[in-house]
């Protein structure tokens, strides 16, 4: 079953995951810009903690801010690869989803993410991996930033709920993405990958709430209602 055209319905949950990454600081910050600022300060993809820090502090982003609370610093743990080192791809991700810029521009820094050697191709395979973390992130990880929102009365069992309904809808859109961006070709180049990122519902990939969007057209039937769980 290939992914539906229905009008997004936006759930209390799904505004309290947008309330909650908003928080993060990241949507007046050019894609651009925080793509260059990373790079600089990270080596072999890999942040070092007080590198981290350095990131925050010049971008300005949340951990940088005094009133910020632990839970937010705590949810950067996820993109950890050690105890005192980040992933640089995941926070490049992380960060082009969720800062400003146009399509042209965030397909292109994504394909730059994957294609970590300059190689100027990249095979289905390493599309698949890129997608992974692209749709990984806003469904698995951003809606832990907090654990209620209070403004849209939504509580930790809600936003379990809607992880748990987005989960159901995942595997089904990695596969019609990367299906869609490498039809029948065995490798791709920045240009036709950003072409292919560029049109149709593809460009939902781009930001974190788009990419949760694109997830929900691809529930299977009877999936589209929230899902509720017993603790």
């Amino acid at each position: 079953m290939g992914c539906s055209n229905s009008r997004e319905d936006i759930t209390a949950e799904e505004a309290a995951v947008r309330n909650s990454e908003s928080i993060l600081e990241y949507a007046n910050i050019p894609c651009i810009q925080l793509d260059m600022i990373h790079r600089k300060y990270s080596y072999e993809g890999k942040i070092h903690m007080d590198q981290w820090k350095d990131i925050c502090i010049e971008l300005q982003l949340a951990p940088s801010k005094s009133y910020t609370k632990q839970q937010i610093l705590n949810f950067f743990d996820n993109f950890k690869l050690g105890p005192s080192e980040y992933s640089l791809k995941k926070l490049l991700v992380l960060g082009i989803q969720l800062s400003s810029g146009s399509s042209h521009e965030k397909a292109k820094l994504l394909y730059e993410v994957q294609d970590e050697k300059g190689k100027g191709s990249l095979n289905k395979q390493e599309i698949e991996q890129l997608i992974g973390i692209m749709i990984e992130i806003p469904v698995e990880v951003n809606p832990k930033i907090m654990t209620k929102c209070e403004v849209n009365d939504v509580s930790e069992q809600d936003l379990r709920n809607y992880i748990v309904k987005l989960r159901k809808g995942k595997n089904k859109a990695v596969e019609n993405a990367v299906n869609g961006i490498m039809e029948e070709n065995d490798e791709i180049n920045s240009e036709e990958f950003i072409n292919k990122m560029t049109i149709g519902n593809k460009p939902l990939l781009l930001s974190a709430h788009g990419v949760r969007t694109f997830v929900k057209s691809c529930l299977p039937e009877g999936h589209s209602r929230a899902i509720k769980i017993n603790e």
